[in-house]
C-alpha cells in the first residue's frame, strides 16, 4: 500500500509529490496521459519572484523567452499606456511539467504513466483505486488521496466532493513567420469586444520569429475560436497556426472545502488559479508543496480536521490574494474601456502606478472619482498579489 497517491502529474501533482517524498512519504504520482506534459493547456507565463516563493526556481533551458516589457491595450488599436517595465519568462510549458515531476521522481515518488484513475472507494482506512493502464484495469490502495487532476478531472467527484467551478474557455495559437514591433514585450488585451468576460494575450518566442496568440472568454455568445480567429486576422494577417492549445480555467477563486477525510484537492481542482489572469503554476506549486509537507506530517491520523490546516496554509499562501482580486476583477468588469481610459487621463495615475505610488494614486481616485472609491480601494489592496 502507498501512503499517498497523487492523481495528476502538472504542477500542482508533481509539487505534492515532491514534497511528500522529501518527507519519507511512499509516494504513487499517477498521470493519464503517455507523456507528462502533454497536452499543453497553458501560455507558461512565470513571475520569477512569486515562483520562488516556493523554494524552487525555473533552470534557465526552460525558459523560451525573457519579457523586460508589458503594454495593455484596451482595445485592438487603443494602448492604455506606453509598455512598462515587468520582468517575466515564458517556460516551455511540456519540458516545465517534465522537469517537476522529475524533482519527484528523484525525490522518491514513483510516477506511472498512462494510469487514469476510473474508481474510487473508501474503505477502512485505505482508499482503493481502480486504475485503467494499457495493460487493463489494476488495483491500488493509499492512505491518503490528493486530486490533481484539474478542473475537468473525476478523481475529488469520485470521492464525494462536487464543486461548481466559474470556468473560462480558453484558446491558443502558435504562429510562425510573423514579425513583432519588440520581442521582449507581452500585449495584453483587456476588452469585451477582443475577449468577452477575459482578455488576449500576443507573446514572443525566438526573438519574435514565433508567437502565441490566445485568450480566455467567459458568459460570450460565440466560442473562443470565433474571438480568437478575429484577433488574428486583425494582428498578423495570413498566418497560420502551427499548434493549438486549450481547455478551460477556473477562474472564482480557491474553492472550498479543499479537504476531507484523507483526502485534499490540489492546483486546478482546488481552483488555486489568479481569477484576473488565469495563471495557475505559481498557485498550484506553492499548494502542492504545503500538501506534501501536511501529509506527511498528519499521515498518522489523516482525518478532515486534521487535514484543514492545508486549507489555512493556502490561503495564507495564495488564497486571500486571490479572493481579493477577484473582487477587484469584479468590480472593473462593470466600467467600460472608455470609463477606465478617462480614469487614468492626464492626472499621472499610470506614472504612479508604473513607480509603485500607490498611495499617491489612490489618494487621487479618491479626489477625482469618488464614486469609485471602493473599486479603488479592491485594485489597492491587490498591488502584492497581482502577479501570484
Amino acid at each position: 500500500m502507498y501512503e499517498v497517491a497523487v492523481v495528476g502529474a502538472g504542477p500542482a501533482g508533481s509539487a505534492t509529490s515532491l514534497a511528500a517524498s522529501r518527507e519519507g512519504v511512499k509516494t504513487l504520482l499517477l498521470e493519464e496521459h503517455s507523456l507528462v506534459g502533454r497536452p499543453v493547456h497553458c501560455a507558461g507565463i512565470i513571475h520569477p519572484p512569486s515562483f520562488e516563493r516556493s523554494g524552487l526556481k525555473v533552470p534557465s533551458d526552460l525558459v523560451q523567452t525573457w519579457i523586460k516589457r508589458v503594454c495593455i491595450y484596451t482595445g485592438l488599436n487603443e494602448p492604455l499606456t506606453d509598455p512598462f517595465k515587468l520582468n517575466l519568462l515564458v517556460v516551455d510549458r511540456e519540458r516545465f511539467d517534465q522537469w517537476m515531476a522529475g524533482l519527484a521522481v528523484d525525490s522518491g515518488a514513483k510516477l506511472e504513466l498512462s494510469s487514469r484513475v476510473v474508481g474510487v472507494e473508501r474503505r477502512g482506512d485505505a482508499w482503493r483505486l481502480l486504475i485503467n493502464t494499457p495493460k487493463g484495469v489494476r488495483v491500488e490502495e493509499c492512505r491518503v488521496l490528493v486530486a490533481a487532476d484539474g478542473v475537468g478531472g473525476s478523481t475529488a467527484r469520485l470521492a464525494g466532493i462536487k464543486h461548481r467551478f466559474e470556468l473560462a474557455s480558453c484558446l491558443q495559437y502558435e504562429l510562425e513567420g510573423v514579425k513583432v514591433e519588440d520581442p521582449e514585450r507581452i500585449d495584453l488585451y483587456f476588452s469585451s469586444s477582443v475577449a468577452p468576460g477575459g482578455y488576449a494575450w500576443v507573446i514572443p518566442l525566438e526573438e519574435g520569429r514565433r508567437v502565441r496568440v490566445g485568450l480566455g472568454v467567459r458568459g460570450a455568445d460565440r466560442p473562443a475560436k470565433y474571438y480568437l480567429d478575429l484577433l488574428v486576422k486583425h494582428l498578423f494577417r495570413g498566418a497560420r497556426p502551427t499548434k493549438f492549445f486549450g481547455g478551460c480555467v477556473p477562474v472564482g477563486g480557491p474553492v472550498k472545502p479543499s479537504y476531507g477525510n484523507a483526502i485534499l484537492l490540489v492546483g486546478d481542482a482546488a481552483s488555486q488559479v489568479n481569477p484576473l489572469t488565469g495563471a495557475g503554476i505559481v498557485g498550484a506549486t506553492r499548494c502542492g508543496l504545503i500538501a506534501g509537507k501536511v501529509i506527511a506530517e498528519k499521515l498518522s491520523y489523516p482525518r478532515a480536521e486534521e487535514l484543514r490546516v492545508y486549507e489555512k496554509l493556502c490561503d495564507e499562501a495564495v488564497g486571500k490574494g486571490y479572493r481579493r482580486i477577484l473582487k477587484a476583477r469584479r468590480d472593473l468588469e462593470k466600467l467600460s474601456s472608455g470609463k477606465v481610459r478617462a480614469l487614468i487621463s492626464g492626472r499621472g495615475l499610470i506614472e504612479d502606478l508604473r513607480h509603485r505610488r500607490y498611495l499617491k494614486a489612490f489618494v487621487k481616485v479618491a479626489l477625482h472619482r469618488p464614486s469609485l472609491m471602493l473599486t479603488a480601494i479592491r485594485v489597492f489592496r491587490i498591488r502584492d498579489s497581482i502577479l501570484t
